[in-house]
């Protein structure tokens, strides 16, 4: 599976605003809207095939996972009977994932991350791409 920067950048979005004084726990069905994808097969395709909500869910699962490996979230795994994909319970955003959404945060920002990686994108590192959305904020600021 390709990583997605756009997916990345958006489930931090979601995380940082995300109220954690309240009991609850943030996992891979928070980011997948049940009414957008069926959990139901098509009943005349191969049994081996994912349903579009278990697809996604894999989608967001091997994100989580990438911004867990990255020091972006503190996570615990939470695997599910019967499903295809691994659970997290998210506890909280880093220190290190808010430095990142930082350098990413803004719409225009990003716009201008993206254009200047251009067909570079898919192997520029988070890094690379946190130090580029640093140095366009630097040359905004004049410093």
């Amino acid at each position: 599976m390709k990583r997605d920067l756009e997916l990345l950048r958006e489930i931090l979005l979601r995380l940082e605003e995300d109220d954690y004084t309240k009991i609850h726990k943030i996992t891979v069905e928070t980011f997948v809207d049940p009414l957008d994808l069926s959990d139901e097969k098509d009943p005349f395709g191969d049994p081996r095939d994912l349903s579009p909500f278990e697809q996604e869910a894999m989608r967001i699962s091997y994100h989580l996972q990438l911004l867990l490996d990255e020091g972006f979230i503190e996570a615990a795994e939470a695997p599910i009977l019967g499903r295809t994909y691994k659970n997290f319970y998210i506890k909280r955003m880093t220190s290190r994932g808010h430095d990142y959404l930082d350098s990413v945060r803004s719409p225009r920002l990003w716009k201008s991350i993206k254009d200047k990686l251009g067909d570079l994108a898919e192997s520029a590192s988070l890094a690379t791409i946190s130090a580029l959305g640093q140095t366009i904020i630097k040359n905004q600021l004049g410093i």
